[in-house]
């Protein structure tokens, strides 16, 4: 199931993507962000509630400095990726700026490692590495 839910994803980040392109033309970005935040908390807390994860949840973040930095952490840094994303879909396009951030998982190894010292790498994956930043190269000189 995992591989369906990724394609499922990434189906829907490509539609998000295409769809705040053009909200962008009308609305700023960081409007366009706070009402999607804003209504992902609303939905997500209640499917936590509904899941009886909500409240085990905040009791582990009140005990745990551990989980609630890391929980910190990632919100914080959720929040400034898909506000750097939104920026750089107005300046530019969704489709160049997907492109570049598709680099992505080559930043998932490296800061796996530099973070928690867990190295995911073999040959396959620093070939595909790679191929995602020679793929970045080409489109922005093609995009210039």
């Amino acid at each position: 199931m995992w591989l369906i839910f990724a394609l499922l994803a990434s189906a829907l980040w490509g539609v998000t993507y295409v769809l705040n392109e053009k909200a962008f033309e009308y609305i700023s970005v960081s409007t366009t962000l706070a009402i999607g935040l804003f209504f992902g908390c609303i939905t997500m807390v209640a499917i936590s509630l509904s899941q009886g994860t909500f409240l085990p949840d905040i009791h582990t973040l009140a005990v745990s400095r551990r989980a609630l930095w890391l929980t910190v952490a990632g919100t914080a840094t959720f929040i400034l990726a898909d506000w750097l994303i939104a920026l750089s879909i107005h300046e530019k396009n969704a489709t160049l700026a997907s492109l570049v951030e598709i680099t992505y998982p080559v930043f998932i190894v490296a800061f796996g490692f530099l973070l928690f010292r867990e190295l995911q790498m073999n040959t396959t994956i620093a070939a595909g590495g790679l191929l995602a930043f020679v793929g970045v190269a080409l489109v922005y000189w093609g995009s210039r």
